[in-house]
């Protein structure tokens, strides 16, 4: 039995694809922590989800939602969202700065423009794993959560939590990189030296 944590689902586009690869998977559960992408995603084929980000604590947290500058009150619910302050993403770029015929001025004046920010809970993955007693369950992880897998990773390995993945897939945002984290091509490195089948996702 095989069991899929699917961390940043979105609108499932990744799920679907990662179900199509695993015909083994019996049971599914859902983390996407953009409320209003959650709102949108069909609930009725019987997997678990939760409207909740997925990090290395459990507790609440800021959640910055990108809008579209295209939409009407550039509001729009599917661009990227993470736990991390765009800052840090967005901190190299050099002001006077132009989207779209806009020019930003500052870097406060481009993230208050270009992200809404809300309140999210948050959950510590290694605690859902270890909850789930998934004792000869094979487990496949998708992290694609926008910055935040480089500490749910360190977490994970610090807490000897890739004993219980049998596939792990991880979209990398190295633009989003704290720097007491390892990069990811020292992750990669790592997943080869504990024999970890692992994807880089895109």
């Amino acid at each position: 039995m095989s069991i899929f944590i699917d961390c940043g689902t979105n609108l499932k586009q990744g799920m679907i694809e990662i179900l199509d690869l695993h015909s083994d998977i019996e049971e599914v559960y859902s983390f996407e922590g953009n409320t209003m992408v959650y709102d949108f995603i069909d609930k009725t084929d019987g997997i678990h989800y939760f409207n909740v980000a997925v990090s290395d604590q459990t507790g609440f947290t800021e959640f910055h939602i990108e809008k579209d500058p295209h939409t009407l009150n550039k509001e729009y619910f599917g661009l990227s969202s993470r736990i991390q302050s765009p800052e840090v993403r967005d901190g190299n770029f050099k002001f006077p700065f132009d989207v779209d015929g806009v020019t930003y001025n500052n870097l406060e004046e481009f993230i208050a423009d270009t992200y809404k920010k809300i309140i999210v809970p948050k959950v510590r993955l290694v605690d859902f794993i270890d909850h789930l007693n998934v004792d000869g369950c094979d487990i496949i992880l998708k992290l694609d959560v926008e910055g935040e897998e480089y500490a749910i990773l360190e977490d994970m390995k610090q807490s000897d939590a890739f004993k219980n993945i049998k596939k792990l897939y991880v979209e990398f945002h190295e633009n989003s990189r704290l720097p007491q984290y390892d990069t990811a091509e020292t992750w990669v490195q790592y997943f080869k030296e504990i024999c970890l089948d692992f994807t880089q996702w895109k």
